[in-house]
């Protein structure tokens, strides 16, 4: 994959991620190679601040401890 960018107006890129086939029929039509890390900063959205809250992790699956103490009961 190559990450590629194209001046849309003053000081706005437009940033697109193609393959490497498709990469130089884009340089043929205006646009340039840029790095991968200007690429996610300008599509991620550095505004949003929310923090996504995590829920512990449960195990469904017995340990072997578990499987012991069932075979022992039973």
């Amino acid at each position: 994959m190559k990450t590629l960018k194209r001046l849309k107006s003053p000081n706005n890129y437009e940033y697109t991620r193609v393959t490497d086939q498709d990469a130089t029929t884009y340089l043929h039509r205006g646009w340039a190679y840029c790095g991968k890390e200007e690429w996610k900063q300008a599509t991620r959205d550095v505004s949003k601040s929310e923090v996504k809250e995590s829920k512990p992790k449960s195990s469904k699956k017995l340990t072997r401890s578990d499987k012991r103490k069932i075979k022992e009961n039973s």
